[in-house]
């Protein structure tokens, strides 16, 4: 048996944005709506993430 184990956090606000800008090094996997990709909304939100991290958007169209 295995047991994988993968600690959350969600922060929620005004400001929780901003803490994007604490995290480096790291896998960043987003998940959103299909609307969402080229949107002012997702270029805001993905301009908060250090350079230093790999990023992947995902996004499911139905066909």
């Amino acid at each position: 048996m295995e047991t994988i184990s993968i600690p959350t956090k969600i922060l929620s606000g005004v400001d929780s944005l901003d803490e994007l800008t604490n995290i480096s090094n790291e896998k960043i996997f987003m998940v959103c709506d299909s609307f969402l990709p080229n949107t002012p909304t997702l270029k805001e939100i993905t301009s908060k993430i250090n350079s230093s991290n790999s990023v992947t958007i995902f996004f499911r169209c139905k066909t």
